[in-house]
């Protein structure tokens, strides 16, 4: 629209109003022209508007689309700005990452996404690419929860309208799937390698022109050439050179054989696939036979073959193997031995080879034309059958069985079956079997089992005659049950002679009647067929029974079907001692009879040697006893000789001990005079031993004597009593005496009468525990006087009792033992009673039940003088010095006796060691424990628990507790047995009691490592 284009010109005001009338008149004509102009400016308005409006919705439409777009993009699409922020982003987007959109707005693209190696800003990108365009740039992005994702990104520089660059638009692809394809692929090619590598035969793939382009390690093998000499040649050159550029052949090959090697199958369409064979050659000119299986295959390079390559040279070697093996079978089939045979499972025969035909007398012809059932025995076929269908259902091995044939002409024949099932296609179709004609075998395992029958018999009648526990009527009876188990025989008997009535008694009898109490049981020599056997001292034997002379019952042998009888005289030397005889319901063959023959023999060498035996047994009982009491009287001797050793050693040791010590001078008043009393006791003891000794030898050689004279019998026992009486006070034992003040008269030797009381005395108080109580008794019985001494001690085994007198004789002989003594006392004791006409009885409830000892002696015996001598050893004099060595040194000692330990312990002492003692072994283990000697010094003979079981209890211990102290034994048992065992058990010496303390106290010095120069008296 046109606005009319009006001029005003600045006049006076005089003309002002000729103006305004113009410009009136002007306006006025020019309102038509404007009102048009108006219409025409409305016109053009409004179509502009309705332009802007439709331009608006096209923009608003686009803008709808391009968001619909975005919105719909598999890709993930960020836009950054020119700080690399993100300013707008995709639903895909916030896919990709597992995170709301508005997480993503307003933040780095580099830091959204976890990689700097995103250009999100433009001078990076353009940095990177020039150009401002990057595709294909991989990296791995974070997710929310901290995941990698492979992405692609396409990224490349925004600009405005006027082409200012204002950021960059980033696309990101996720490439999980793809790098998945990828890594299917690799590891089909992968597999595909392994396969082609590693594939048992030979593989070549050749293009169109057959040059060679792949092949396998099996290629390698097979014709020796490298990977690298085949790659790019020709598959001719694994043909034979002869075969080479020869065109005649070339076409006999390619028509007989798909293994041309020109371009014909090159050509040929893919998916053509063959299989043949074909003579190849390797890199040595070895020609061999080959089996090829070949196939086209499209490749991305094209058309290839792929050959399959086997060598088949054994497989032929072995296919003629097995047609010769077939000829050879068929040949063995014809020749063999044994009948071998098929048939179908109804039991019709398809074949028979040549020894069939030789056995049955069928010919091939004829067997083929009749079932099993013809030819196996009635009573077999069901065994036949049943074993037949065993084989088909699996329910049986398959081992050979028997059974019998019945041939052309009517004979049987026994046969040995091995059968098997024929096979097709996985289920039976026939059976075939081989036959083995046994009736060889048959008569030998005939043969046999009566051998071994025979061998069972001679091994059992072996047995009965070897029990000696058994009578001789048990014996003959086992002997005839075996003739009847392993001959078979009906029945056996066996008659044994009575010499001095010529009688044959029955012994024996088994099979059909086993009493004894028959008409036969006593058979008169030359009586009878039995009795006419042991008088002609021949056999008589027969397989007809019925018809012998001598059966006396013909009737019974036919009603119980007896064929044979066989009876032998049983000889020892030229004297019949008795007749076997048996009956049999078969015919006995020859070895049969010559077995029982033997038996016969046997049985009566058996019965001879056991009355030998028995002879010969109590010859050897009387020698086994007189051995036993000759082997008892050595280990008395060997007891009595040690428990001598001990008894003197014992109380040396004593006595050296402390008279060496007083020699030296150094003991004060009280120790001197116990060292006196203790040297008296112990002499007095070694004096009591001795004199037991001489008397004991003195009453065997019968020289033991009686000085008889008149004796007051109570005053004999008031100085015995007296005599004991510190020995009773020191063990704090009860005494109660009561003595008829006037017994009678007597004659007797009043010393020997002395020492048969103070024996008996002495027993009561060894075996009386303290505390306890000794009774005396001494009273008048009719004309006999009568002394009893009683006590509460530990008894007297009942079995002991016999042989308590007797000489060495001890309840307790071991090293254990509590008491000493050699066991002559109360031997000595009952010798001089008897000589005084007297006896002594002991008698005991058992043990701990205490004891007593009854004598009895005849009144008015005369008596004779009265001499006595008494042995008493000279006490050693002398000056004693000593040494003080072993200052510091602990030795632990320990003895059952007392004085034995304190004069160790002073010996030792005396020497500068610190010393304790101990009464047994548990006392020792006590003080050990607690005080963990230098040198260990123990007595062996000890009770309960002996130096033996002390060591080993010691050597048990831990190291740290002592466990390898040194150990002396200082014993009585002074044997080179007793030195051996005592090294054996743990001590590192052995000495012998008495031992001197000069001698004690350098073992204990040397056992310790120390010098011995300083030790003297």
């Amino acid at each position: 629209m046109r606005l009319p284009n009006w001029k005003f010109k600045n006049t006076d005001t005089a003309d002002r109003h000729d103006r305004e009338d113009d410009a009136r008149r002007l306006h006025e004509a020019a309102w038509p022209d404007m009102f048009a102009n108006l219409q025409s400016a409305y016109a053009e308005l409004t179509n502009a508007q309705f332009e802007l409006e439709r331009r608006t919705s096209e923009i608003a439409e686009t803008r709808d689309l391009f968001q619909q777009v975005i919105s719909s993009m598999t890709e993930a699409l960020f836009l950054t700005d020119r700080s690399g922020r993100v300013i707008r982003a995709n639903p895909a987007a916030a896919s990709l990452l597992e995170c709301p959109e508005t997480s993503i707005l307003g933040r780095p693209l580099t830091a959204v996404c976890g990689s700097d190696e995103i250009p999100a800003t433009p001078w990076k990108l353009m940095e990177i690419a020039p150009t401002g365009r990057l595709t294909n740039l991989e990296v791995d992005v974070r997710t929310m929860d901290g995941s990698a994702i492979p992405v692609s990104f396409s990224l490349g520089l925004m600009h405005d309208k006027q082409n200012k660059i204002t950021g960059v638009l980033a696309v990101a692809r996720d490439m999980r799937e793809h790098r998945s394809l990828i890594n299917s692929l690799v590891a089909a090619r992968t597999r595909f390698q392994e396969l082609l590598e590693f594939a048992p035969d030979a593989i070549i793939l050749a293009n169109q022109e057959g040059r060679i382009v792949l092949v396998n390690s099996q290629t390698e093998k097979m014709f020796g050439y490298k990977r690298d000499e085949l790659l790019g040649q020709g598959v001719e050159a694994l043909m034979p050179e002869h075969l080479r550029g020869q065109q005649e052949d070339i076409a006999a090959i390619h028509h007989d054989s798909p293994l041309e090697l020109d371009d014909y199958y090159y050509a040929q369409p893919t998916s053509v696939s063959e299989q043949f064979e074909f003579t190849l050659a390797d890199r040595k000119g070895r020609e061999f036979q080959a089996e090829v299986a070949r196939r086209q295959i499209d490749t991305e390079d094209g058309i290839l073959v792929m050959s399959l390559i086997r060598d088949i040279t054994d497989r032929r070697h072995a296919e003629a193997a097995r047609h010769a093996a077939e000829t050879r079978y068929q040949e063995l089939f014809d020749n063999a031995n044994d009948i071998i045979y098929t048939c179908d499972l109804e039991g019709r025969f398809t074949s028979m080879n040549l020894m069939a035909e030789q056995v049955t007398g069928y010919e091939r012809d004829e067997i083929q034309q009749i079932s099993i059932g013809r030819i196996v025995a009635p009573e077999y076929l069901e065994l036949v059958r049943k074993t037949i269908s065993d084989r088909i259902t699996g329910q049986a091995n398959p081992a050979p069985y028997e059974i019998e044939v019945i041939c052309k002409d009517g004979s049987r024949l026994p046969m040995e079956v091995n059968a098997r099932l024929i096979y097709e296609d996985g289920r039976p179709v026939g059976i075939q079997g081989i036959g083995r004609d046994i009736s060889e075998r048959k008569r030998e395992e005939r043969a046999r089992q009566r051998l071994n029958h025979q061998a069972a018999l001679r091994a059992d009648v072996g047995l009965a005659l070897t029990d000696d526990e058994a009578t001789l009527g048990g014996v003959l009876q086992k002997c005839a049950d075996a003739i009847v188990d392993h001959l078979d025989a009906a029945l056996t008997r066996i008659w044994m002679l009575n010499e001095k009535e010529q009688t044959l008694e029955l012994q024996a009898s088994a099979g059909m009647y086993t009493s004894l109490d028959v008409p036969e049981a006593r058979v008169p020599v030359g009586k009878s067929r039995i009795g006419l056997i042991a008088e002609e001292k021949t056999p008589h034997l027969t397989n007809d029974v019925a018809a012998d002379p001598r059966e006396e019952n013909r009737d019974w042998a036919e009603r119980e079907g007896m064929v044979s009888f066989a009876g032998y005289p049983m000889m020892v030397g030229d004297r019949v001692v008795g007749v076997l005889a048996a009956f049999a319901r078969h015919k006995l063959e020859a070895d049969s009879l010559n077995a029982l023959a033997s038996i016969s023999d046997t049985i009566t060498q058996g019965v001879e040697r056991r009355r030998v035996e028995e002879q010969r047994a109590a010859f050897l009982k009387r020698e086994q006893e007189a051995r036993r009491m000759a082997e008892e009287a050595s280990r008395l001797k060997d007891d009595f000789l040690a428990m001598i050793s001990h008894e003197l050693r014992a109380p040396l040791t004593a006595i050296l001990g402390w008279a060496q010590m007083l020699r030296a001078g150094a003991l004060d008043r009280a120790s001197a005079e116990r060292a006196l009393l203790t040297i008296e006791r112990n002499a007095k003891s070694q004096a009591h031993l001795v004199g037991d000794l001489l008397d004991a030898s003195r009453i065997t050689t019968g020289k033991l004597s009686l000085e008889i004279r008149p004796v007051e019998l109570m005053s004999v026992v008031e100085a015995a009593v007296d005599a004991v009486r510190p020995s009773v006070e020191a063990k704090n034992l009860r005494m109660q005496i009561v003595l008829e003040p006037w017994v009678g008269p007597f004659n007797g030797d009043t010393e020997r009468l002395k020492q048969v009381v103070w024996n008996l005395l002495s027993n009561a108080i060894k075996f009386t525990p303290q505390g306890g109580l000794i009774e005396v008794r001494l009273e008048r019985l009719e004309n006999k006087a009568l002394l009893i001494v009683s006590d509460t001690g530990q008894g007297i085994d009942p079995e002991f009792l016999p042989t308590i007198f007797d000489r060495f004789s001890q309840v307790d002989s071991t090293s254990k033992r509590r008491q000493g003594g050699l066991g002559l006392g109360l031997a000595i004791v009952k010798h001089i009673v008897e000589l005084h006409g007297g006896a002594i009885y002991a008698y005991s409830r058992g043990e701990g039940q205490g004891s007593d000892f009854m004598v009895t002696l005849p009144l008015a015996v005369q008596s004779g003088e009265d001499e006595s001598s008494t042995l008493w050893p000279v006490r050693p004099e002398g000056d004693e010095t000593r040494s003080g060595t072993l200052r510091g040194v602990r030795v632990l000692v320990v003895d059952d006796e007392h004085d034995t330990r304190e004069v160790l312990s002073v010996m030792l002492a005396r020497y500068g060691a610190e010393v304790r003692a101990a009464g047994s072994a548990a006392e020792a283990m006590e003080i050990f424990s607690q005080w963990q000697p230098d040198v260990l010094v123990s007595d062996i003979g000890m009770p309960d628990e002996d130096g033996y079981a002390l060591i080993q209890q010691i050597r048990a211990l831990p190291q740290e507790d002592g466990a390898d102290v040194p150990a002396i034994a200082l014993t009585a048992f002074a044997s080179a047995q007793d030195k051996e065992r005592a090294l054996s058990a743990g001590f590192q010496r052995h000495l012998a009691k008495p031992v001197e303390p000069v001698a004690l106290a350098k073992n204990v010095a040397r056992i310790l490592g120390r010098s011995d120069d300083g030790i003297t008296l």
